[in-house]
């Protein structure tokens, strides 16, 4: 998966500009490497790993919308214009919603896998 690929379609679905990228950068780092390593060593025709990276972008958008919401702004009205932290949270969500189920042939994301590593007693 290419870094510039995957940063080109964070920008497509975050709708941020290219200067904010940096800000982000840690998050779209890591976002890849949980990817690629859900991926594993299986090979993958352009098709999927364009895929991949796109889910993988939407992956990212829905993780910044969860860490800008700590005691952040909420909502904001100028004139006709609003904006609410909320409805970005509740459209990345429903983003990677969609995605996951579209790349579940691929690699599968569950909210219930749960796991102990190594527990001292």
């Amino acid at each position: 998966m290419s870094l510039n690929e995957l940063i080109k379609r964070f920008l497509l679905v975050s709708g941020l500009q290219k200067k904010d990228v940096s800000l982000y950068l840690p998050v779209l780092i890591d976002a890849k490497a949980l990817f690629e390593e859900k991926v594993g060593n299986t090979p993958l025709c352009d098709a999927n790993r364009r895929r991949l990276t796109h889910a993988c972008a939407v992956y990212a958008f829905y993780k910044v919308s969860l860490y800008n919401n700590a005691d952040a702004l909420t909502s904001f009205k100028a004139g006709d214009v609003s904006f609410s932290v909320q409805s970005l949270k509740k459209r990345a969500s429903a983003l990677w919603e969609t995605e996951r189920a579209e790349i579940a042939d691929l690699i599968r994301f569950s909210d219930t896998d749960f796991a102990f590593m190594g527990v001292r007693v």
